[in-house]
């Protein structure tokens, strides 16, 4: 869609690209703290991320992975996090959750209780700290990559322009998009 727009900015000299950055507040706070509860398990995990690269799949059912989960959750929420944890699991899966053994974990002998390990994770997530202004500075960033994508395909920079950003509400299938809207250059 961008190719097109972009070859219809050079055909008309006279047009120029507005960008707004849009967010939600909502879904974009929650996938924030995802990546960075990602992000922050792969530290913990001792995994190698160049910046900008993504981690990976979470295996569930290893040890470490699980010892890991539990001890950032203790850091992030609380020491009663994984036992409040465990009661609002048994009282949602009917079941105790089968958690790592302490000595067994030691030498790499995980829970197969993967459930209660995503679960985990999950806590994680939202105990995550987000700043203020987080959903807004993606927004930016936003709106700036596709700013960038157009000046590298050679259009001029005068002709692309941000819009600022605006508060939207994700659509459950196509998630956050951007408004794009084309006006008269000034000065023509």
């Amino acid at each position: 869609k961008l190719d097109a727009l972009g070859k219809a900015l050079k055909s008309r000299p006279l047009l120029r690209l507005v960008v707004k950055g849009p967010y939600d507040p909502e879904e974009d706070a929650k996938q924030l703290r995802r990546k960075e509860a990602r992000l922050e398990l792969a530290r913990a995990l001792d995994q190698k991320i160049q910046p900008g690269e993504e981690p990976g799949p979470i295996a569930f059912d290893r040890a470490n992975v699980q010892r890991a989960l539990e001890k950032l959750l203790a850091e992030r929420a609380g020491p009663k996090a994984i036992t409040d944890l465990e009661k609002s699991f048994a009282a949602r899966a009917g079941r105790e959750p089968d958690r790592v053994n302490p000595v067994l974990g030691l030498i790499g002998r995980g829970s197969k209780d993967t459930e209660f390990y995503e679960a985990v994770y999950e806590r994680l997530c939202e105990a995550m700290p987000l700043s203020d202004t987080s959903v807004q500075q993606l927004a930016a960033s936003r709106a700036q990559a596709i700013i960038d994508a157009f000046a590298k395909s050679g259009i001029d920079k005068q002709r692309v322009a941000s819009g600022g950003i605006t508060q939207v509400k994700a659509d459950s299938e196509r998630g956050v998009t951007t408004e794009l809207a084309l006006e008269a250059m000034p000065g023509s």
